[in-house]
């Protein structure tokens, strides 16, 4: 198994890999705020057998903080009749994970947030 450090910013090579999904995106992530959700939902490829499953916290303390918004939320939701996204939540969730195609991972501290891809 190959190992690489990858330094921020990684925002371009987070989308290089989006659009590289072929068959599934797996996604643990506590914070996401809207700006990613259209990111990651305008990068990935129209494929109708495409498996994405989200697994975020959904905390009002959050939303109230802003580290997430709801509107990410509504993004995920809306996609769901073009895309087959399911989006559960884990209030306890910590991990920051990013699995393409089963293939390669990217294991991180980062959020779907700005400040954690700058």
């Amino acid at each position: 198994m190959k190992q690489t450090l990858i330094p921020t910013p990684w925002e371009r090579l987070f989308i290089q890999k989006l659009q590289t999904v072929e068959k599934s995106l797996k996604v643990a992530c506590p914070f996401i705020k809207a700006r990613y959700a259209k990111l990651l939902l305008s990068s990935l490829p129209r494929k109708s057998d495409l498996e994405i499953r989200i697994i975020t916290r959904l905390k009002p303390s959050d939303m109230i903080a802003g580290a997430s918004d709801l509107e990410s939320l509504k993004l995920f939701c809306a996609a769901e009749t073009l895309l087959p996204i399911r989006v559960r939540y884990l209030n306890q969730l910590h991990a920051k994970v990013f699995m393409f195609d089963r293939a390669e991972a990217i294991v991180t501290s980062t959020n779907l947030t700005y400040s954690g891809f700058n």
